[in-house]
Protein backbone atom coordinates (compact mmCIF):
# COMPACT_ATOMS: atom_id res chain seq x y z
CA UNK A 1 0.00 0.00 0.00
CA UNK A 2 2.94 2.33 0.75
CA UNK A 3 4.29 1.67 -2.33
CA UNK A 4 1.18 2.82 -4.17
CA UNK A 5 1.21 5.56 -2.36
CA UNK A 6 4.72 6.81 -3.24
CA UNK A 7 4.23 6.24 -6.68
CA UNK A 8 1.20 7.97 -6.55
CA UNK A 9 2.32 11.04 -5.12
CA UNK A 10 6.04 11.09 -7.54
CA UNK A 11 3.36 10.78 -10.51
CA UNK A 12 1.69 13.42 -9.20
CA UNK A 13 4.36 15.88 -7.79
CA UNK A 14 5.93 15.30 -11.30
CA UNK A 15 2.81 16.50 -13.04
CA UNK A 16 2.66 19.40 -10.83
CA UNK A 17 6.39 20.33 -12.13
CA UNK A 18 5.10 20.29 -15.20
CA UNK A 19 2.36 22.62 -14.83
CA UNK A 20 4.74 25.11 -12.41
CA UNK A 21 7.58 24.75 -15.26
CA UNK A 22 4.84 26.21 -17.84
CA UNK A 23 3.95 29.37 -16.18
CA UNK A 24 7.98 30.43 -15.26
CA UNK A 25 9.58 32.50 -17.64
CA UNK A 26 8.05 32.69 -21.10
CA UNK A 27 5.37 30.60 -22.44
CA UNK A 28 6.12 28.93 -26.18
CA UNK A 29 4.83 26.41 -28.00
CA UNK A 30 8.02 24.74 -28.03
CA UNK A 31 8.68 24.54 -24.42
CA UNK A 32 5.09 23.61 -23.87
CA UNK A 33 5.79 20.96 -25.80
CA UNK A 34 8.94 19.81 -24.06
CA UNK A 35 7.50 20.04 -20.97
CA UNK A 36 4.72 17.84 -21.65
CA UNK A 37 6.82 15.61 -23.08
CA UNK A 38 8.59 14.83 -20.30
CA UNK A 39 5.73 14.70 -18.02
CA UNK A 40 3.84 12.28 -20.45
CA UNK A 41 7.35 10.23 -21.16
CA UNK A 42 7.87 9.77 -17.05
CA UNK A 43 4.46 8.44 -16.87
CA UNK A 44 4.93 6.53 -19.43
CA UNK A 45 7.96 5.00 -18.11
CA UNK A 46 6.29 4.04 -15.36
CA UNK A 47 3.76 2.41 -16.63
CA UNK A 48 6.15 0.28 -18.98
CA UNK A 49 9.09 -0.85 -16.64
CA UNK A 50 6.47 -1.13 -13.81
CA UNK A 51 3.12 -1.66 -13.94
CA UNK A 52 3.57 -3.92 -17.24
CA UNK A 53 5.63 -7.11 -15.05
CA UNK A 54 2.39 -6.90 -12.31
CA UNK A 55 -0.02 -7.38 -15.13
CA UNK A 56 2.53 -10.24 -16.86
CA UNK A 57 2.53 -11.98 -13.30
CA UNK A 58 -1.17 -11.86 -12.75
CA UNK A 59 -1.44 -13.57 -16.21
CA UNK A 60 1.16 -16.23 -15.90
CA UNK A 61 2.28 -18.19 -19.33
CA UNK A 62 2.54 -17.12 -23.04
CA UNK A 63 -0.77 -16.18 -23.54
CA UNK A 64 -1.02 -14.03 -20.11
CA UNK A 65 2.33 -12.33 -21.73
CA UNK A 66 0.91 -11.63 -25.44
CA UNK A 67 -2.59 -10.51 -24.02
CA UNK A 68 -1.11 -7.53 -21.87
CA UNK A 69 2.00 -6.95 -24.66
CA UNK A 70 -0.59 -6.33 -27.13
CA UNK A 71 -3.09 -4.44 -25.04
CA UNK A 72 -0.13 -2.17 -24.55
CA UNK A 73 0.44 -1.79 -27.98
CA UNK A 74 -3.46 -1.15 -28.80
CA UNK A 75 -3.00 1.96 -26.36
CA UNK A 76 0.08 3.17 -27.95
CA UNK A 77 -1.15 3.28 -32.11
CA UNK A 78 -4.18 4.58 -30.40
CA UNK A 79 -2.40 6.91 -28.81
CA UNK A 80 -0.60 7.65 -31.99
CA UNK A 81 -3.61 8.09 -34.22
CA UNK A 82 -5.42 10.45 -31.58
CA UNK A 83 -2.56 12.47 -31.93
CA UNK A 84 -2.58 12.51 -35.23
CA UNK A 85 -5.96 12.72 -35.91
CA UNK A 86 -6.82 16.37 -33.35
CA UNK A 87 -3.19 17.93 -34.51
CA UNK A 88 -3.05 21.30 -33.96
CA UNK A 89 -1.32 23.09 -36.08
CA UNK A 90 1.31 26.00 -35.14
Amino acid sequence: MWLLLAYGAVVAAVSYLGGYLNEVGQTTHRRTQLIVSAVAGFILGLALFHLIPHSMDALPGRSGTYLVMAIALAGAVTMIFLLHVFHVPT
